[in-house]
């Protein structure tokens, strides 16, 4: 195995090396995490820049993200969806922006949310948070964002490492 967050196939089930599902609860490897999340999770590596979504104790996407930038970085634990709203405008105190899916799990204001102005190619770069990151959320894809905001409800564990 390696540092990238790819997945194995052990007993016939998927894996990754960095963490594992297994009987309805999270293990973060090098942690002694053990968060039961009754098979249905969102797994954010902050390292790697992934997401991984989770049902049934199966993988049913991977994909990359921007997260925050280290001015204002995204906050690892264990959390849990608030709140799934589509469309939304989402308001700070710098800007007012316009997205499809908003997927809160801090309060209303760190979430999950499509990032139309970001470059299709950003989301596939563990360093683009460093120069083009967020101001804390989880940015995705807009082409992937419905995918996961339809397989995701509200009260699913969010764990960020």
């Amino acid at each position: 195995s390696d540092a990238s967050g790819k997945h194995y196939f052990k007993d016939g089930k998927y894996f990754n090396d960095q963490w594992d599902i297994v009987d309805n609860i999270l293990y973060i490897k090098n942690s002694s995490d053990a968060i039961n999340v009754n098979g249905d999770c969102i797994v954010v590596s902050l390292y790697d820049q992934k997401l991984w979504l989770i049902r049934n104790n199966e993988i049913l996407l991977e994909t990359g993200i921007i997260s925050g930038k280290l001015s204002t970085p995204t906050p690892t634990g264990h959390y849990s969806i608030q709140n799934m709203q589509s469309p939304s405008t989402l308001i700070g105190t710098t800007y007012r922006v316009y997205v499809d899916y908003w997927m809160p799990f801090i309060g209303n204001s760190y979430g999950i949310h499509d990032a139309s102005w970001a470059n299709p190619d950003d989301f596939s770069k563990p360093s683009t948070h460093y120069y083009w990151g967020s101001h804390g959320c989880i940015n995705i894809n807009p082409d992937i964002m419905g995918y996961i905001y339809s397989n995701t409800y509200i009260g699913m564990d969010v764990v960020i490492y």
